[in-house]
């Protein structure tokens, strides 16, 4: 049992997770990029003061685009990788913690950012550990 889990955690792909966060995060940008003011609501009022919704979207779409090009490149261990996947991780927790303080109680809907907040720090910390030539 122990085995299998330290082969899950470590000599997995992430595949998945980075797919995944590429698709949130171009998601996000679409949505906020559609009418209506977002970031009127309270559980924005942090992300509210670093930068207006447009800006945002621009950067979670970028976000995005950049994930889902390490993943077409296979080049996940690469200095650009690296340097993205700690950005990426950042960005995320930043993201879950400024909702989490923005409001209170706390929603439960952020839970999905926060299980990507934890998935771009594991593509984060897994980045430095080389699995495979290809990998």
């Amino acid at each position: 049992m122990k085995a299998k889990l330290i082969n899950f955690l470590f000599f997995s792909d992430l595949h998945g997770i980075r797919f995944l966060l590429g698709f949130a995060e171009i998601l996000w940008g679409i949505t906020l990029l559609l009418p209506g003011d977002t970031f009127g609501r309270p559980t924005y009022s942090v992300m509210r003061s670093f930068a207006t919704e447009e800006l945002w979207a621009v950067v979670f779409i970028s976000m995005g685009i950049l994930q889902w090009s390490i993943l077409a490149s296979r080049q996940y261990h690469s200095r650009i990788a690296i340097v993205f996947s700690a950005v990426n991780a950042i960005f995320w927790c930043f993201i879950t913690c400024a909702m989490y303080i923005s409001v209170t109680p706390i929603p439960s809907a952020i839970s999905g950012e926060t299980a990507l907040g934890v998935g771009a720090s594991w593509v984060f910390i897994r980045t430095g550990i080389r699995r495979h030539a290809d990998d």
